[in-house]
């Protein structure tokens, strides 16, 4: 799915008391201490002009450059005691020697070609549940 396809999607469909930073340049996000495994806490997200906000979900999809991965990875380095550069080979993207190529085709040139392909069994629904303040 292209992330634009994604944002459109989600801001469809959102409440209007959500808002999405589709716009702005996430640098870092602060997750909350948990007091235990069923706490939760809104995460703090600090953006490059300066702003913050909190929210309760956060779905990196902020591109090749991600701050969501680059925290994540070291977040999780530091959590677990591990050396960093155990984990920093995960936090900037590199180059895997993989292409992909992508294209469409019709459900109908697909029946044709393959009448027994899953992608023309039923959709799968996925449910997502935010709160929104």
């Amino acid at each position: 799915m292209h992330r634009q396809h994604m944002i459109a999607i989600l801001e469809r469909y959102l409440p209007a008391s959500c808002t999405i930073h589709s716009r702005k340049r996430l640098v870092n996000y602060l997750e909350p201490e948990q007091e235990d495994a069923h706490s939760t806490s809104p995460i703090g997200l600090e953006f490059a002009d300066g702003t913050t906000a909190t929210t309760d979900v956060l779905i990196g999809a902020d591109g090749v450059h991600s701050a969501v991965r680059k925290t994540m990875f070291e977040v999780a380095s530091k959590e677990n005691g591990n050396d960093e550069a155990d984990l920093k080979q995960y936090i900037d993207a590199t180059f895997t020697g993989m292409t992909v190529y992508r294209s469409l085709v019709s459900a109908e040139a697909l029946r044709i070609e393959n009448p027994e392909h899953v992608s023309l069994g039923e959709l799968m629904a996925v449910s997502i549940q935010l709160h929104c303040a």
